[in-house]
């Protein structure tokens, strides 16, 4: 392991996510809707991206309501999902929502038939979400301009791709920096401050993935910035309440 650090034990921030459903009225089974959030929290929890802080049938579907609902939770992103079982065939529709619903992450509508449509079509669902889930990790240690952070190889990070640094508590950005080596689940950042080094053990990392989708902005111009500078930091900065 690089700097002898044993990566297995070390630890990550996650996405708090909550899984609100409901079920239309053409759904007969009556538990349809609980046992397929739940199936999908159960693929959910296999990433190391994501923990699900909480499953809950919609009783009031406005973004009003999901959005207290979703503070209640301590959730950072919201899954809403509809759920329509038919003869041979589901349909989910879904939304994955930040805490405040102005504008949607991600949404769409997943069909199968056939045999395995429920679980086929929710790891579909499952799959998309986890596109959109920033890779995140902590600073480990740090040796002069060389740090140790905790996401490696088995996130997609490859040597020459960029970090983004975010000093604790506050969630304030930093700065950038170039991946130099990975191992599994750790990988060693070259760390070149612009200005003050405020960079220390503990705080926190985020891959931007350079083959995902920017991050959703407030306007046309503000959008067109990001994808110039820095795809994805909106992702952290802006939706995100980051603990």
């Amino acid at each position: 392991s690089l700097w002898d650090v044993d990566q297995f034990v070390l630890d990550r921030p996650r996405t708090a996510i909550a899984i609100f459903y409901r079920t239309t009225p053409e759904t007969l089974e009556p538990n349809a809707g609980s046992e397929t959030a739940r199936y999908l929290e159960s693929l959910l929890m296999s990433s190391q991206n994501a923990e699900i802080v909480t499953v809950a049938e919609e009783a009031d579907s406005s973004r009003a309501s999901l959005s207290a609902s979703m503070g209640r939770a301590g959730a950072d992103l919201a899954i809403s999902m509809t759920v329509r079982l038919e003869d041979r065939r589901i349909v989910l529709t879904f939304e994955l929502l930040p805490g405040n619903m102005t504008t949607p992450l991600l949404n769409g509508t997943v069909v199968r038939t056939g045999n395995n449509r429920m679980r086929n079509a929710l790891r579909e669902v499952a799959r998309r979400v986890e596109e959109v889930i920033p890779v995140q990790g902590y600073v480990i240690d740090r040796r002069r301009s060389e740090v140790l952070v905790s996401f490696g190889s088995v996130d997609g990070v490859e040597p020459g791709e960029s970090v983004d640094m975010y000093a604790t508590p506050d969630n304030r950005f930093i700065g950038s920096a170039e991946v130099l080596r990975t191992d599994d689940l750790v990988s060693v950042v070259a760390w070149v401050p612009e200005g003050p080094d405020l960079l220390g053990t503990g705080d926190r990392v985020v891959f931007r993935d350079p083959n995902g989708e920017s991050t959703p902005s407030e306007d046309a111009t503000a959008q067109s910035a990001a994808r110039q500078s820095a795809p994805g930091r909106g992702l952290v900065q802006r939706l995100f309440r980051l603990r």
